[in-house]
């Protein structure tokens, strides 16, 4: 459960019409302040990191934000796969960074988790062609899932508690009387990650001028676990309600040491299971593929005290669409390094 645990690297085999396209000298562009070549397709110099000049470029634009994250189940992802033997340096980290637009620091954070790290969402299987080639041109492996692939409209099953034996192991739903049985080796995959709520409330005054209320912003943060085994479908463990019962003489007083135990449970009797904890290191960089989730409710009248009403409009925000599109590409990703057993 800690961030310290580090994540095994997924293994997955790139299709060979991701590797780098090669160029002749007369597509090669100069770079304005070192003067060396580079790819036609880069924004950044490989070597001294400087902007190339727009007019050089022929990549094409990846759309614009809203293009790039919207959610169709028509798009496709170019996802960062690392490798064991992988030393990113920071020029490497700072030009990727730069490229992604996002925090050097959130990137050197994400990259030390150790797993895949989608980097784009593209339109089409051509505009993952170019981003990919950029991508490599760094010296990293990459992969391009597309996204009616992850299956993006299958549910998540909520489960109340498990009933663990030697074979199988039983989930009972949480919203019905359904149990469901497999055997341990069937189980391939638990995700640990959190979700979180913020509600912020803001006062209208005076001829609509609107101010932050003080004290009216508030945060739900709960961990929970995807377990994930050949079907399409997760069973989801939301920690602080679950019933740890199935741990007999190891349940403990609080519900973040049942989660450790938990999952030490699941690492010695599930043979095929790879526990992945890196979403909380991850999830600054995610946003730049799966932005929070938003709504806003109409102005609300609320009392303030003896005669006296305000109007208040509520924010509330969570990552609920991020952590399940995370979840479900890291399951695809691992039924493709796993090999069938027909």
């Amino acid at each position: 459960m800690s961030e310290s645990e580090e994540t095994k690297p997924i293994g997955v085999v790139i299709d060979q019409e991701s590797r780098p396209k090669s160029f002749t000298a007369d597509e090669l562009i100069n770079c304005d302040e070192c003067a060396r070549a580079n790819p036609p397709t880069r924004s950044a110099c490989l070597y001294c990191g400087a902007a190339l000049t727009a007019a050089q470029l022929e990549i094409s634009p990846l759309a614009n934000p809203e293009d790039q994250t919207t959610s169709s189940g028509n798009g496709f992802y170019v996802v960062l796969i690392p490798r064991e033997t992988d030393q990113i340096d920071e020029a490497t980290v700072s030009q990727l960074a730069s490229l992604l637009q996002v925090k050097t620091t959130e990137l050197q954070n994400a990259l030390g988790a150790h797993g895949a790290l989608p980097l784009q969402r593209v339109k089409s299987a051509e505009d993952a062609d170019r981003f990919t080639v950029d991508i490599q041109s760094l010296g990293l492996q990459v992969a391009t899932v597309a996204e009616d692939q992850m299956k993006p409209g299958e549910s998540f099953v909520k489960i109340r508690a498990i009933e663990l034996a030697d074979e199988s192991l039983t989930g009972l739903s949480l919203t019905s009387s359904a149990k469901f049985t497999v055997d341990w080796g069937d189980v391939n995959l638990l995700v640990v990650g959190r979700l979180i709520t913020t509600q912020t409330e803001i006062e209208e005054k005076r001829r609509g001028q609107q101010q932050q209320s003080d004290g009216r912003h508030n945060s739900v943060d709960e961990t929970v676990l995807d377990i994930w085994t050949g079907s399409n479908t997760a069973w989801r463990v939301f920690v602080n309600s679950f019933d740890f019962s199935c741990l007999g003489s190891l349940k403990s007083l609080t519900a973040f040491e049942n989660a450790k135990a938990l999952l030490q449970s699941f690492r010695e009797r599930a043979p095929n299971i790879q526990i992945n904890e890196s979403y909380a290191r991850m999830r600054p960089v995610l946003a730049n593929v799966w932005p929070l989730e938003s709504q806003t409710r109409n102005s609300q009248l609320r009392h303030t005290g003896i005669g006296k009403r305000q109007l208040t409009t509520v924010t509330a925000t969570d990552n609920q669409t991020q952590f399940n599109s995370y979840s479900r590409l890291l399951h695809y990703l691992r039924l493709r390094e796993i090999p069938s057993r027909q």
